[in-house]
């Protein structure tokens, strides 16, 4: 599938990155001390260095991988607080595994909990559904929770935040939600040989009009109209292709941000022991030079024992 095999090549490429790039951080960091020690007019010295556009371009790159990061995580540390408050103020009479809301104006199934995750159903779901149907609905909530899908979700949210300037990483993420629910559809069909039952479920809670499932794996998710068309006729839902527009701009900003991060490994060493013969700004205060160009050349000729910036 297209969107997939961008989308795993992208996120590929900028993780390798990432990794790659912590290695030649000393030296990146070393020379930014240097360049921003040195440079005392940012119009009239900094820009004569061809050093400075690369620099620019790596803590460009840097920055916007850090930052996707950290908003990824503060996203989901605050949606992990959200959803335990809320859960706290649910009216709920029993406790452990399968939980029970005493709301019976909502129709509801969902399964939550990243570490231990458990099963809820509203008593209004339970009086709404026959017992088939109530029966289809836990099945397809027990699924979620053996295969703790509540911590895939967290963990595909963290990645599309991470991502956020890639726009094939949202694509690729309502893909694989998605995935995941038909995956409990047909686990849930299997166990019972009647595909009706879970249908029927999914157009009365699709139809009901007060909603709780604001959790990590909800009944209710993905599509309940494709999910139908899907069990009763026993066809996949043709997923669209990304726009033209999206796969042009996530490659070109995954190349961007991989490029950033894998430079000052392979170049960053050689950044900051480069001796600009021409110009004075980095050893007008050595000992050994003069502030003129023949001392800066002096200086850059020294031996390598005898040469420090």
């Amino acid at each position: 599938m297209p969107i997939i095999t961008l989308t795993l090549i992208a996120v590929t490429s900028i993780a390798g990155a990432i990794l790659w790039g912590f290695w030649g951080l000393t030296g990146l960091v070393a020379f930014t001390a240097l360049a921003l020690q040195f440079c005392h007019d940012l119009v009239s010295a900094c820009f004569e260095y061809l050093a400075l556009g690369k620099l620019t371009f790596i803590w460009t790159g840097a920055a916007l991988a850090s930052w996707g990061v950290i908003y990824a995580s503060v996203r989901g540390v605050a949606s992990y607080i959200n959803t335990r408050s809320a859960l706290t103020r649910l009216p709920i009479t029993a406790s452990g595994s399968l939980n029970i809301i005493e709301d019976e104006t909502a129709a509801c199934a969902f399964t939550s909990g990243i570490l231990k995750p458990k099963i809820y159903l509203t008593r209004g779901l339970l009086k709404k559904l026959s017992f088939s149907e109530n029966k289809a609905v836990l099945l397809h909530e027990l699924h979620h929770k053996k295969n703790r899908d509540p911590l895939s979700f967290f963990a595909l949210a963290f990645l599309k935040d991470a991502l956020f300037y890639l726009p094939l990483a949202k694509d690729f993420v309502a893909l694989q939600r998605a995935k995941k629910e038909r995956q409990a559809d047909d686990s849930a069909i299997s166990a019972m040989r009647d595909d009706m039952s879970l249908a029927s479920a999914l157009v009365k809670v699709a139809a009901s009009g007060k909603n709780l499932c604001f959790a990590n794996a909800s009944f209710s998710d993905a599509d309940p109209a494709a999910r139908i068309r899907r069990i009763l006729n026993g066809k996949e839902t043709a997923h669209k292709n990304p726009s033209l527009k999206n796969a042009v701009t996530s490659l070109v900003m995954a190349a961007f941000v991989t490029s950033a991060l894998i430079i000052p490994t392979a170049s960053g060493a050689q950044l900051g022991a480069k001796c600009m013969k021409d110009h004075c700004a980095l050893h007008k205060s050595s000992p050994n030079a003069t502030g003129t160009s023949t001392g800066c050349k002096t200086h850059c000729d020294a031996p390598k024992s005898e040469h420090k910036h």
